[in-house]
């Protein structure tokens, strides 16, 4: 690779002297080519204004002379077209007025009738002013006339209609304006020498031109083609460089004007100085400038070299030196003759701020360090231990455990519905609630316990030097209590309820891994009751290995087509025949038989495998619903059951349509059954999904209806069609009066909804008798018949049996 040879100081010194001036050599030739540039736009500004002047100028002579015409019209002499008193009239205006070169009164038909001085034409009828002047009937401007008016001027002539007293036009006065009254703006003007103004027509040709030069710039004659050109392409005042006429390159400002509301110009004005003219001083100022700079160049050089030896280089090696033997452990010396005291003290001061920056970095990077050693032990969001922190304490305290032959105690603490806060007021409020919960364990054991956040909604607790089980009773009261008292977030009271596991040692487990694991066979023992507490026993382990095994063979029953479906009919109180059924799921395991739906559900709705058995459900019966069809026999509705985490999963919806689609079922043949808690985890959310149902055209009914917590506000909302009154009612409606009231008081409050009800469990003739009082719509239970196999409700439904045909075949209800 390639490398620079290192010079000595003084090299570079010599090197960065040169490069150090050649930025002020840029600034002088950027400074020159900046004043040439300033000289340009001075000397445009100065002509801009020049020819504006001019304008204004040839505005006010026009204004003057219109003016002088409209005067002139209203005179008894103009209006009577006497000739003598005209002339007279005339004359006297132009003898004072130098601008006025002649005023010349014609009849209708133009010719001559008077005019101020001689005139050798007789009539003026073709001249642009006059047709002009007769057409529109308003003041006119007229072509560019030279020596026609008997004067050697350029001039240009204008005309306005005389009317008489019926507003009828009945001869034109002209009067002609002189161009070259412009000579003095230039002479007031500070430009260069050099410069020039000039008036063109329309056409380009030059009407008036100062300083007079009949060789290079003729009048009548056209000017340099590109200056004409760029005039012509602008409608407003401009600035345009051009080789003139003469060969040289010159800087024009022109000016167009417009008479009335003319869309042509019938003027142009001109101003210009040669460009040699204009960059002349700028030009020899800066020849100047280089050659002082050439000079300041030379002598800085000889400056520095002198000086740098003495003031830079020597100094600098000895600090080079000093620097060297202080990286070598020696002390920090430095020549005196070479630095000054202010200078050493600069420098140790330059060392303690380097040593206290040097500090200071030290000082954060243990601070860093610090924090994540917290980090690793302590949860980030409520500041608790963690899992690591957890183990290593609950080994201590086992440890300590065994020298005082006391217990330990490991809890695990699990927030019930946690997901539902989450869900609905969102993840934040669900933080903030964890926080809550973590600040009132600690506040609840002792500072020698460890209070932990596993992650999620779970936590745990070490407590050491316990006597027996029973001295944690009390304390597992209080912290239930204390966990389910309500937490105030935002405008949100929130009630939350928790499960907790209890492992001891050394009854339970002699380290930290084995009585963590007791204690979550313990909590999730709780979590079938909810907001208990439960002490690990050793049957648990065996219940929790069934629990294992039940979910692994649960995970291929669907694959090995081990689920199977039943149903049970709805029968019609009014009419005694079924109108419905309800599909109810089986699981023929092929060694443990027929698994009660009571021993999976939940552990499906655990594990989620709900999700695709409950989809699984929804197929087979809608297909066993078009089967029947098929078959023609009876239409019914076809009932099923959906989860919890079914009805909140996103794609619900979704999956609905593809099935109705797929099977061809009619929508409103599927009702599709959910209980009261599913909705009131989440009732905002659950309307929402509930109304995205009712859009397909789907039955909807609220199962297990009164045995909830939903208000009759939030039925009122729910777009069902059906309540479905739960069989801990029915079961006693014939003996328990408060049983009888509260099913009644449902199907009055569906009646008056607009609310089908049907009623589950029904078993006994008592019970229908009851119904058919309070005008029950359906039935449906074992009093008409259990949950069939496919093939036998098929049967059933082909008898086309009725209700009364039903019981008479049954002894016992005869």
């Amino acid at each position: 690779m390639f490398r620079i040879r290192a010079a000595s100081i003084g090299t570079y010194l010599g090197v960065l002297t040169v490069v150090a001036v050649l930025p002020a050599l840029v600034l002088i030739i950027h400074a020159g080519r900046e004043q040439r540039r300033d000289a340009i736009v001075q000397a445009e500004h100065q002509m801009t204004i020049l020819v504006r002047s001019m304008v204004e100028h040839q505005e006010g002579e026009i204004k003057a002379a219109r003016q002088t015409l409209k005067t002139l019209v209203q005179t008894e002499a103009v209006q009577s077209q006497d000739p003598t008193a005209c002339k007279q009239l005339f004359h006297e205006i132009i003898c004072h007025s130098s601008n006025f070169l002649n005023i010349t009164l014609c009849n209708k038909s133009g010719q001559v009738v008077a005019s101020a001085r001689p005139f050798n034409a007789i009539s003026l009828a073709d001249r642009k002013h006059f047709r002009d002047a007769l057409q529109k009937k308003s003041f006119s401007a007229g072509e560019f006339i030279f020596t026609r008016l008997g004067d050697t001027e350029p001039a240009f002539p204008f005309a306005l209609p005389v009317r008489n007293s019926h507003n009828q036009v009945k001869g034109v006065l002209t009067i002609v304006l002189a161009v070259s009254s412009f000579t003095n703006l230039l002479e007031h003007a500070s430009l260069p020498q050099g410069s020039f103004i000039a008036v063109t027509d329309h056409h380009g040709l030059r009407l008036f031109y100062h300083p007079e030069n009949s060789e290079t710039h003729p009048i009548g004659q056209p000017i340099a083609a590109e200056s004409w050109q760029a005039a012509q392409q602008a409608r407003d005042p401009g600035l345009v460089s051009a080789v003139a006429s003469d060969g040289r390159v010159k800087r024009l400002a022109f000016y167009p004007m417009y008479l009335n509301s003319q869309t042509t110009p019938y003027l142009f004005m001109w101003a210009g100085i040669p460009e040699q003219q204009i960059l002349a001083p700028a030009n020899l100022e800066w020849k100047i400038n280089l050659s002082v700079m050439a000079v300041v160049i030379l002598f800085s050089v000889l400056l520095a070299r002198f000086f740098g030896q003495y003031t830079l280089v020597k100094p600098l090696a000895a600090l080079a030196q000093a620097s060297h033997n202080f990286g070598q452990d020696q002390p920090w010396q430095l020549p005196s003759q070479y630095c000054q005291p202010a200078e050493i003290e600069q420098l140790s001061a330059t060392f303690t701020t380097m040593t206290q920056r040097l500090e200071n970095s030290r000082a954060i990077q243990l601070q860093s360090e610090q924090r994540l050693e917290h980090l690793a032990t302590h949860d980030e969001l409520t500041g608790l231990a963690n899992r690591t922190l957890l183990l290593d304490r609950l080994d201590h305290a086992i440890e300590e455990g065994m020298r005082q032959h006391h217990a330990v105690a490991a809890l695990l603490i699990d927030l019930d519905r946690f997901q539902v806060i989450n869900d609905s007021l969102g993840h934040d409020q669900g933080d903030r609630l964890l926080c809550q919960i973590g600040k009132r364990l600690c506040q609840h054991v002792r500072s020698t316990d460890t209070v932990s956040r596993l992650g999620g909604d779970e936590f745990a607790l070490v407590l050491g030097d316990l006597n027996n089980e029973e001295s944690l009773i009390p304390l597992m009261q209080d912290l239930l209590k204390e966990i389910s008292s309500p937490c105030h977030i935002d405008n949100h009271h929130i009630v939350v309820t928790a499960s907790i596991g209890i492992s001891l040692f050394p009854n339970d487990g002699n380290d930290s891994i084995t009585l963590l694991r007791n204690a979550d066979l313990a909590m999730y023992q709780s979590k079938r009751h909810k907001g208990d507490f439960t002490f690990y026993s050793s049957d648990m382990n065996q219940h929790a290995v069934k629990i294992l095994e039940l979910e692994k063979d649960l995970r291929q029953a669907l694959e090995r087509g081990e689920l199977l479906l039943h149903y049970q009919p709805k029968v019609s109180l009014q009419s005694g025949k079924i109108v419905g059924c309800e599909a109810l799921i089986r699981w023929q395991h092929p060694l443990r038989g027929l698994v009660s739906p009571a021993d999976f559900i939940p552990l499906a709705e655990e594990t989620g495998l709900i999700v695709p058995i409950g989809t699984w459900v929804l197929e087979q019966a809608c297909q066993q619903a078009i089967s029947w069809q098929q078959q023609q026999l009876p239409t019914i509705t076809m009932a099923v059951n959906l989860s919890s985490r079914q009805f909140r999963h996103g794609n619900l919806c979704d999956v609905v349509d593809t099935i109705l689609e797929t099977t061809t079922l009619q929508p409103d043949l599927l009702d599709l059954e959910i209980t009261e808690s599913m909705i009131m985890d989440d009732p905002e959310g659950a309307v929402q999904t509930m109304i995205a149902l009712k859009e397909r055209g789907v039955l909807l009914s609220l199962d297990d209806f009164g045995t909830g917590y939903s208000s009759l506000n939030y039925l009122r909302r729910f777009p069902v069609d059906c309540l479905k009154i739960d069989a801990s009612f029915i079961r006693d409606v014939a003996q328990d009066s408060s049983s009888a009231a509260v099913a009644v008081s449902i199907v009055d409050i569906a009646h008056h909804l607009g609310l089908t009800t049907v009623a589950e469990g029904v078993e006994t003739v008592e019970q229908l008798d009851f119904l058919e009082k309070c005008h029950c719509d359906i039935l449906q239970g074992y009093l008409y018949s259990r949950p069939l196999p496919a093939e036998d409700f098929t049967s059933l439904l082909r008898s086309n049996r009725d209700l009364k045909q039903t019981l008479s075949k049954k002894p016992d209800c005869v």
